[in-house]
């Protein structure tokens, strides 16, 4: 069966229902207990749900291990802002 253009609204969300960017970074944040230095978020899908996956990484823990620094990643839901998951390092 082939499905036309009109199909495909039933099936996929509609971006402009989505939060923003600059949103699901902002519900991520609540969730942080360190100073932010980075912050990177990216829109992919998981486990067949639309998610925003933000990162956010603080500073070094000291000069001598530049690469030891404290990491969340927080999965927001795109449509709807609710933490799907939430990940410390």
């Amino acid at each position: 069966m082939v499905l036309g253009l009109a199909g495909l609204g039933v099936t996929c969300p509609s971006p402009s229902r989505e939060i923003t960017r600059e949103r699901a970074i902002a519900i991520a944040q609540t969730n942080v207990s360190f100073d932010i230095v980075s912050v990177n978020a990216e829109r992919f899908v998981d486990n067949g749900v639309r998610v925003w996956r933000v990162t956010l990484q603080g500073p070094p823990a000291s000069p001598d291990h530049p690469l030891l620094r404290p990491i969340l990643i927080v999965l927001v839901d795109a449509r709807t802002g609710e933490i799907v998951s939430l990940a410390k390092s």
